[in-house]
């Protein structure tokens, strides 16, 4: 999610009240449209139509004053990305796009318009994907647990912005991603394999035994949670 264009300079406004389009303030739009979501849509178009990636970079291209070329390219990118979304996150991909469709959702620099007031919804997108079970589409590898595993040395390395790089620059000779402390609440650990450890102050990888490395990634040992009777997780520490 989310998006972000690119000026070269020049104009392209989105008329107000005409298809694809932002609604009046007062929830109006030219004959033969309908509002839908503040958006104007032909009746029956719906939101999860392509038409979404039209109307939120074209509202990213009015507010940001950036060039008919931008909003092509806007576009493009996308209906990439949308067709990449995993089908059971397509509804928190398209309550994206539908944030998005608001000028007052983007914000400018530089000659940038990013999407900066949709928080929300790239986090529901982003904690679907993560907790849906789509490790190969995330560059993991699953656990004996069942945890998708990322390698990372920096939080950057990390395929959504809801994961981080706890471990990275520490004694653990193998760092991988998880959620971000500012997620948990929230989103959990992961569907399987994770658990929150008080040990390590975050998501841990889970695992059956003392000792029991095979089921822990490369150079990560299986240890007992002193703070958890009968609970064992996977450490870097001393790989």
């Amino acid at each position: 999610m989310f998006l972000a264009c690119t000026s070269n300079g020049g104009g392209d406004d989105c008329p107000v009240a005409s298809e694809d389009c932002p609604c009046t303030d007062g929830g109006s739009c030219d004959d033969g449209l309908v509002c839908e979501d503040d958006v104007c849509r032909s009746e029956g178009q719906g939101a999860g139509s392509a038409a979404l990636c039209e109307t939120s970079c074209g509202a990213a291209v009015s507010r940001c004053d950036l060039t008919d070329s931008d909003r092509q390219a806007c576009v493009e990118d996308c209906e990439a990305r949308q067709a990449a979304q995993p089908e059971d996150c397509r509804d928190e991909w398209d309550a994206g796009l539908q944030c998005q469709s608001s000028e007052s959702a983007w914000s400018c620099s530089d000659g940038h318009a990013v999407a900066t007031n949709c928080e929300a919804e790239r986090v529901a997108q982003e904690g679907c994907i993560w907790n849906g079970g789509y490790c190969d589409e995330l560059g993991g590898s699953l656990t004996t647990a069942g945890a998708c595993f990322v390698e990372c040395t920096a939080d950057a390395d990390c395929p959504l912005d809801i994961l981080g790089c706890p471990a990275a620059g520490t004694v653990w000779a193998t760092a991988y991603c998880a959620v971000d402390y500012a997620h948990q609440d929230q989103l959990g650990c992961g569907p399987a394999g994770w658990r929150e450890s008080s040990v390590i102050g975050g998501c841990a990888l889970v695992c059956s035994g003392e000792g029991n490395d095979s089921e822990c990634p490369p150079q990560m040992h299986c240890v007992a949670d002193s703070l958890a009777a009968g609970s064992f997780f996977c450490t870097g520490v001393g790989g």
